[in-house]
C-alpha cells in the first residue's frame, strides 16, 4: 500500500495514465462480451461496439510509449505477417464482407496497441473489469437458463433470447480471470474466495452447453501449474481447477436430458465418416459442421494458391454457405496463403517459447500472458474467425512487450531476491581465490551477510 502511495504522490500523472491504459486495454479484451451486456440491456446497436472497439485501440495507441519501444524478434514476424496479408488483400480484395474487413483491421491493431503499453495487464484494475463482467454475465444469464431449462428448441442457451455464443463468451472472460488471478501469489484464504466464487458462473455456463470451453481453461491452468516456480502455489492452482471442474460437471449433469443429446451427437460423429464431398449432415451436429467443413478447408489448402483464395470468400465455397472454418490458424493459411499461416503459428509459438517460460517463472505478467495465449490459441483452433481474434492479438501484442523488457523483469528478480542481504563497504576486500579466515565472537557480530 505505501509503495502505491509513493508512486501516486511521485508520479500522477504516469500512474493515472496507466490505469486508464488498464482500463481501456480491459475493455477492448471484453469488447464482445460487453458488446452482447450493452445489446441486451440498453438496446444499443452495431455502432456501439464499432465505438468500443475503434475508441478503444486509437486510445491505446495514443497512450502508447512509443519512445521506449525496443524491437523485438516478434515485431519483425507480426511485420511479415502484415505484408503478406496486404500482398494478398491487394491481390484478392478486401472480401464480400465489408464489416469483416473493418473488424480484421481492428484486431491487427490490436498487436501494436497492447505492444506499446507499458502497464502489467495482469494488474489489480484488469482483474477488477474482468470481474464485474463475468459476474454481469452471469446473472445475465441465470434468467434465461431457467427460462430455457426444458426448451428443446434451444439446447444451447440464447441469452436475452437472441445471443446463443454469449455464455461461451463469458465463459471465456471466466478463464481469462482465473489465469489473471493464478498468476498472482495465491493464498489459503484467497485460494478459498477464488474457487467458490468461481464455482457459480461455471455451473451456470456449463449448464448452458459450453464444453470446449471449459476443456481450454484446464488446458491453460495446466500451463499454470507448469509455469509456476513454488509447489505451494501450484497447489493452490490445482484446487481451483479442482472446484472450477466439478461445478462445470455439475452444470452439465443437472441438464442431463440436453446433455444426454450432445453426447450423443458426439457418438454419431465418432462412429461415421464423411466423403470429400458435400455431404449431407446433421446441421444440429457441430461436430459433424466442423468435421466436413475442416474437409473442405484441407481440399482448398491443397490448391496451392500462394496468397490464399482472399479474405472471407471460404464461406462462399463450402457445402455449410456462410459458416467460417472455425479456425483462425487454418483460414489465415488458405484465406491468406500458406506462407501467412506459417508466420502467425510462429508468432503464437515465439510468444510461449522458452524466453517467455523462463521469465514466467520469475514474473508474474509473464506467467499470465503465456497462459493466456495457450488459452486463446486453443479456443481460435476451434471457435477462431481471424477478424474476431482481438484478445489473441492483444496477448501477443503483450507477450512481445513482456519479452522486450525482460532484462528489466530479470533485474527486478534479482533486487527482491537480494534484499535484506547487505553489501560489504569495501567489496574489494573480498578475495574468493582464498579461504575466508575463521570470525573471533566479535567479529562475527559485525560480519556481513554471506550470499
Amino acid at each position: 500500500m505505501f509503495r502505491a502511495m509513493r508512486l501516486l504522490l511521485a508520479r500522477p500523472s504516469d500512474f493515472a495514465w496507466d490505469q486508464c491504459a488498464i482500463v481501456l486495454f480491459a475493455v477492448l479484451f471484453a469488447a464482445s462480451p460487453l458488446a452482447v451486456l450493452a445489446h441486451g440491456w440498453f438496446s444499443t446497436g452495431s455502432w456501439f461496439t464499432g465505438f468500443l472497439m475503434a475508441g478503444s485501440t486509437v486510445a491505446l495507441l495514443v497512450l502508447g510509449r512509443w519512445r521506449d519501444f525496443e524491437i523485438d524478434t516478434r515485431d519483425v514476424i507480426f511485420c511479415c505477417l502484415l505484408a503478406v496479408i496486404g500482398i494478398s488483400l491487394a491481390l484478392n480484395g478486401i472480401g464480400p464482407n465489408r464489416n469483416e474487413f473493418y473488424l480484421l483491421l481492428l484486431t491487427l491493431a490490436a498487436y501494436p496497441a497492447a505492444r506499446l503499453c507499458s502497464m502489467h495487464v495482469s494488474s489489480g484494475a484488469f482483474i477488477l473489469v474482468i470481474a464485474v463482467l463475468v459476474a454481469a454475465g452471469t446473472l445475465a444469464t441465470i434468467p434465461w437458463l431457467i427460462e430455457q431449462w426444458s426448451d428443446p428448441k434451444h439446447p444451447k442457451v440464447a441469452v436475452f433470447g437472441v445471443y446463443d455464443a454469449a455464455p461461451a463468451q463469458f465463459t471465456m472472460l471466466l478463464g481469462f480471470l482465473l489465469l489473471s488471478v493464478t498468476s498472482r501469489r495465491l493464498t489459503p484464504r484467497w485460494t478459498i474466495l477464488v474457487a467458490g466464487l468461481s464455482a457459480i458462473p461455471a455451473f451456470v455456463f456449463a449448464a448452458c452447453q459450453v464444453r470446449f470451453t471449459f476443456v481450454a481453461i484446464a488446458a491453460a491452468m495446466l500451463v499454470a501449474v507448469g509455469i509456476a516456480k513454488q509447489a505451494q502455489q501450484r497447489l493452490y492452482i490445482i484446487m481451483i481447477l479442482g472446484v472450477v471442474s466439478v461445478a462445470g460437471f455439475a452444470g452439465t449433469a443437472a441438464r442431463w436430458g440436453t446433455t444426454k443429446l450432445f453426447v450423443e451427437h458426439a457418438f454419431e460423429s465418432a462412429t461415421t465418416s464423411l466423403d470429400s464431398g458435400c455431404a449431407q449432415i446433421d446441421i444440429r451436429n457441430s461436430i459433424d459442421i466442423r468435421k466436413q467443413l475442416y474437409i473442405e478447408a484441407f481440399r482448398l489448402l491443397a490448391r496451392g494458391e500462394a496468397f490464399g483464395i482472399g479474405f472471407e470468400r471460404f464461406p462462399t465455397m463450402s457445402c455449410i454457405p456462410g459458416t467460417q472454418v472455425h479456425s483462425a490458424p487454418l483460414q489465415v493459411a488458405i484465406e491468406f496463403g500458406p506462407l501467412a499461416g506459417v508466420l502467425f503459428v510462429i508468432l503464437i509459438a515465439k510468444c510461449i517459447g522458452a524466453r517467455l517460460y523462463w521469465l514466467g517463472r520469475i514474473n508474474p505478467e509473464a506467467r499470465f500472458v503465456v497462459a493466456g495465449v495457450v488459452f486463446a490459441t486453443i479456443l481460435s483452433l476451434a471457435h477462431g474467425r481471424v477478424s474476431r481474434e482481438i484478445p489473441l492479438f492483444l496477448l501477443l501484442g503483450c507477450a512481445a512487450a513482456v519479452s522486450s523488457r525482460g532484462h528489466h523483469c530479470a533485474m527486478e528478480w534479482m533486487r527482491d531476491a537480494l534484499r535484506g542481504y547487505s553489501m560489504p563497504s569495501d567489496p574489494w576486500s573480498f578475495d574468493v581465490s582464498k579461504p575466508a579466515p575463521s570470525a573471533g565472537p566479535a567479529e562475527r557480530e559485525h560480519a556481513p551477510s554471506a550470499f
